[in-house]
């Protein structure tokens, strides 16, 4: 798994910005070994937005040209931050 970085453009001028860690899966799937099909990429996307929750999570993400092939499947703050 991957760990990529997306910020906000509006973040670098806000003084109050909140981060996430937002797991995502590729919408690319590949069987396992007993014929399921998975997401064949799985990769983790530190976000930072200047809006706290999900509605500003996605807005980034559906921004962003590079993760169009793959959904959110969870997001948490990550336990090294001490902004919230």
């Amino acid at each position: 798994m991957t760990t990529s970085y997306l910020t906000a453009p509006q973040a670098e001028k806000t003084q109050r910005t909140y981060r996430y860690l937002v797991e995502m899966a590729s919408n690319e799937l590949e069987l396992d070994r007993d014929g399921i099909p998975v997401p064949k990429h799985l990769q983790i996307v530190d976000v930072v937005v200047t809006e706290p929750g999900v509605k500003a999570i996605k807005a980034l993400i559906a921004a962003t040209d590079w993760l169009s092939g793959y959904t959110t499947v969870s997001h948490w703050i990550p336990s090294d931050c001490s902004e919230f």
